[in-house]
């Protein structure tokens, strides 16, 4: 309801980020277990951590031995994800899609694209999630780099390493067909703001 504020009470749900490309859990129970132990326990927002590698969607690493993984078998990494957004979109979920590492076996990197995926590849990979998703009423924010440190630098020094810069032209190339939020975290490891009010996230536009 507009004009009310919206309390976010989430969870991650991680294996999007890993090389199995798909969510834990389902050698155990169902996807529909979690979600709905998700829901029961009056959460209302999910965290899904995904991979850049993921985007260009591979095919995912599935058993196929149990009842949920024969049905999710044959689908690709993106189609599983949709599955996720549609069934987390049944029970009223919010998904926070999170940008948590460029490849599964890579770790966090310390910046937002590397050699392997220069800055004009993520950008066109997160265009490409975005404009999947725009249209789907409950996937409303994406958390656009988790944890950049080390070399990462907020100011105005750096092209290469100012992540405040790379987040506002991130932000420019994909708002245009993005109308939820764009979370932005700091650097060392996401907790240092301390540059923020003087510079502060501007995409030229209100």
């Amino acid at each position: 309801i507009l004009g009310f504020p919206l309390l976010l009470k989430g969870v991650n749900y991680f294996g999007f980020e890993t090389e199995s490309y798909a969510p834990h859990g389902l050698w155990l129970h169902d996807l529909d277990f979690y979600l709905d132990f998700i829901k029961q326990n009056d959460f209302n927002a999910i965290r899904v951590p995904f991979s850049l590698d993921m985007v260009n969607d591979p095919e995912p690493n599935l058993n196929c031995t149990t009842r949920e993984q024969l049905l999710l078998c044959g689908k690709s990494a993106m189609e599983l994800l949709d599955v996720f957004i549609d069934r987390a979109a049944q029970r009223g979920l919010l998904i926070i899609l999170d940008n948590h590492c460029i490849t599964p076996a890579g770790g966090v990197s310390e910046l937002w694209y590397n050699v392997e995926y220069p800055e004009e590849e993520v950008i066109k990979l997160l265009r490409h999630l975005t404009d999947r998703y725009k249209h789907s009423w409950n996937v409303f924010a994406i958390d656009l780099k988790n944890e950049n440190h080390d070399s990462a630098t907020w100011g105005n020094s750096s092209e290469a390493t100012d992540w405040n810069k790379g987040a506002e032209r991130i932000i420019s190339s994909i708002s245009s067909s993005f109308s939820g939020l764009f979370f932005v975290g700091g650097i060392d490891w996401g907790s240092n703001f301390k540059d923020a009010l003087e510079f502060p996230i501007d995409t030229g536009s209100s």
